[in-house]
């Protein structure tokens, strides 16, 4: 009778076996982990080799670039869909899936931080009542530090555009329907500052502050950097605030770059329409009775089309701190009916407060040293390339699953995942600096 293979610890894969030792900072514990077997040390060795973050695909699957494989998160909820990451956090919906007209959508009841290296969770009620609408979503979630600090939220709810808040400590909200914050598309924190950008690439400032008891303040910002004498979507005006009081949900004209070409966004894996809700029974739900509760002013993609091609361009804008300093990433993305979107420019421009201008940094100098740029719709982060299979000056995009070459301006013909494959990028602790 033929003997059946029984797998041992031996047989574990990499990807869970770099999960195992993310959890043991104690030198001794590492020291055991690497005397199991070969293939224990062998992930011991590769685990302090930085490898490229992982891609989050859906139902609590990622992919790593490195290895080539996919697997699911151990401790991923059943019901959980990412919708937002951090760094090594992920935020996740939970609810439930159902099928309407011709897709699959989410109807989240509540939200979780989810740490999947450390196992640890963590409810973000304070969400739980802001996505109200199947098109209502987070755009963007930017913890400062850690989830006891400050925490950022961009959606495109009508009412709460922007969410500042601690853990148990309360949250800031802007006055319902004010229309300023709606434009904001990107933030990123430097300091006790939240920067703010619109996609037309102002920039804002808002200052973060506490009153007694601990809640979150955000003082009403100034624009500090001002790119079209013809926006006036930003002023510390009241009476620009009267009149931006009128606009409904209906009026936004301004907008027609980006809501005219939903359907475009949602074949690019970049869509702004979010399809997913918050349910709550006791909610009332007042702004539903006159719209669906969503604006589209929130979304950083901008279209642009090529009067003597026929193609069109696709640009998106990120907000990142890094080593100190504010840095607005402009990428231009070239879409036709022939070939696949790629890649066609990158620009890094840095913040001069001083003289209120974004100034680019010129491209024969790389990204600044040593270090790669991943960029995604959720979140995106400089990293340290000296070391293991993160390329320096290499800008990797998780939407087009392009690795471009920033100081030849070439996107390589090789992909590291297939398009519009991922929806963030998971970042391993040793990556978070």
């Amino acid at each position: 009778m033929a003997s059946s293979w029984i797998p041992t610890a031996c047989d574990l894969p990499p990807e869970i076996l770099v999960l195992v030792i993310a959890r043991l900072p104690n030198p001794a514990d590492r020291a055991r982990f690497r005397a199991v077997c070969r293939s224990w040390h062998s992930a011991a060795r590769q685990h302090t080799r930085p490898q490229m973050p992982w891609i989050v695909l859906g139902d609590g699957y990622v992919f790593s670039p490195s290895s080539g494989r996919s697997h699911r998160l151990p401790s991923f909820p059943d019901n959980g869909i990412c919708v937002g990451s951090t760094d090594d956090w992920l935020v996740l919906g939970l609810g439930d899936t159902y099928f309407s007209g011709d897709a699959y959508k989410h109807r989240f009841r509540s939200f979780i931080l989810h740490n999947t290296f450390s196992g640890k969770s963590a409810p973000l009620t304070v969400l739980d009542g802001i996505v109200v609408h199947e098109t209502v979503g987070i755009r963007k979630f930017l913890m400062r530090s850690t989830p006891d600090d400050f925490i950022a939220v961009v959606t495109n709810n009508v009412n709460y555009p922007l969410i500042v808040f601690r853990q148990g400590r309360g949250a800031w909200l802007p006055e319902p329907r004010e229309a300023r914050y709606k434009y904001i598309i990107d933030v990123a924190f430097l300091g006790d500052t939240l920067y703010a950008i619109t996609w037309t690439e102002d920039l804002i400032a808002l200052d973060l502050g506490s009153d007694g008891n601990g809640t979150p303040m955000v003082t009403i910002g100034r624009r500090v950097m001002k790119q079209s004498s013809g926006y006036i979507a930003w002023s510390t005006s009241d009476d620009d605030d009267d009149d931006n009081e009128e606009e409904n949900c209906n009026d936004e004209e301004e907008s027609e770059e980006h809501s005219d070409d939903n359907e475009d966004e949602e074949e690019d894996g970049e869509d702004c329409d979010s399809e997913a809700t918050t349910t709550n029974d006791d909610d009332d739900d007042e702004f539903s009775k006159e719209c669906d509760g969503s604006h589209n002013l929130s979304c950083s993609l901008e279209y642009a089309s090529d009067d003597e091609t026929g193609e069109t361009i696709i640009t998106s804008r990120h907000l990142i701190e890094s080593r100190g300093k504010l840095l607005l990433v402009r990428r231009r993305k070239q879409r036709s009916l022939t070939f696949p979107s790629l890649t066609r420019r990158v620009d890094v421009l840095e913040a001069d407060i001083d003289t209120g201008r974004w100034v680019p940094l010129p491209v024969d100098n790389g990204l600044g040293g040593d270090r790669a740029l991943f960029i995604s719709t959720y979140f995106s982060k400089f990293v340290s390339a000296s070391r293991g299979d993160v390329e320096a000056d290499v800008v990797y995009d998780i939407n087009t699953s392009e690795a471009f070459e920033f100081r030849s301006q070439i996107s390589r013909t090789s992909h590291f995942c297939k398009p519009s494959q991922g929806i963030t990028w998971l970042f391993h602790p040793e990556l978070v600096l």
